[in-house]
């Protein structure tokens, strides 16, 4: 398991950060990883697996998601599917 750190992708001075991801077919996030930091994210359309602590849960379009520092997840889709 990975953890990431703020300073590996952002700048000091930098409060936040936006990234936008599009997941097809198959496709996983990265093997289960945590974070320094808090995250928020979104389903923007699609839908798609999410594991958070050992707890699976299956998203869609409209879904809202807070991860606080140290919980331990992962996304990933099935068969054919996409979301980002």
């Amino acid at each position: 398991m990975g953890r990431l750190k703020w300073n590996r992708f952002a700048s000091s001075d930098e409060a936040y950060h936006i990234a936008r991801y599009v997941y097809r077919g198959r496709q996983r996030s990265r093997e289960p990883h945590s974070h320094a930091y808090a995250e928020v994210f979104w389903f923007e359309s699609g839908r798609g697996w999410h594991e958070v602590n050992g707890a699976r849960s299956q998203n869609a379009m409209g879904d809202l998601i807070f991860i606080r520092p140290d919980d331990t997840h992962a996304l990933w889709t099935q068969g054919n599917q996409q979301f980002s």
